[in-house]
């Protein structure tokens, strides 16, 4: 009948709204000030918290996908700036780690150094080698001829050789130092908008966490 038909209707309605209400609270709650201010207003009409929480509930789905993407880009970020801090001491172009076609090379850790480049001499005269230090290991960028890769590793290996990835230096140009202060930069700011999110969430807790517990 259309009686059972309504009265299903505003039960379901009654049902979403519940949850929807516990689900905000929980979730304010994490943001909330020790102080917040009590509710001063009497009881909503169930139309007009419907539609509040409904509003409240995708601002604060909207902002909480913001927060996702800024940390995502943040981590992302943050392991840049870790190999750029790992190849600084290199002293070399980031452009250096462009695809060639006929030069490659290594970038990595090394447990030792003496008697490489006697040992890669043997092999080839054409490369360039540069060792650095980054928390007191050694690093090194090794560039020659494609050709000499394969033999290049195997004497790599006998000295301790552990690659670091390149992935995220491949795009890049400039030197290393100007890259970092960019990177630092750039996370800075994403942090700082990180900050805003999160005063925005607890505005919202201190703001609404009193009125929907006093609906319940």
């Amino acid at each position: 009948s259309i009686s059972s038909m309504l009265r299903m209707y505003f039960f379901n309605r009654i049902s979403d709204l519940i949850v929807r209400i516990k689900s905000i609270s929980s979730y304010l709650n994490k943001f909330a000030g020790k102080e917040r201010k009590k509710a001063d207003a009497g009881k909503l009409t169930f139309s007009q918290l419907y539609k509040d929480s409904l509003k409240l509930e995708t601002e604060i789905n909207s902002k909480t996908e913001n927060l996702k993407v800024i940390e995502g880009k943040i981590n992302n970020l943050l392991g840049i700036l870790q190999t750029l801090e790992k190849i600084e001491s290199l002293e070399i172009s980031l452009s250096s780690f462009t695809d060639y076609e006929s030069i490659g090379y290594f970038l990595g850790y090394l447990t030792k150094t003496e008697g490489l480049e006697e040992s890669l001499k043997k092999i080839t005269a054409n490369f360039e080698m540069k060792v650095g230090e980054y928390k007191g290991k050694k690093i090194i960028a090794l560039f020659m001829i494609k050709d000499k890769l394969q033999e290049s590793e195997a004497i790599l290996k006998k000295f301790g050789f552990s690659a670091i990835d390149t992935v995220s230096l491949k795009a890049m140009e400039g030197d290393v130092s100007s890259r970092i202060s960019i990177t630092s930069k750039k996370i800075s700011s994403l942090k700082n908008e990180q900050k805003q999110i999160l005063k925005e969430l607890k505005l919202l807790a201190d703001k609404w966490l009193d009125v929907l517990e006093y609906q319940q």
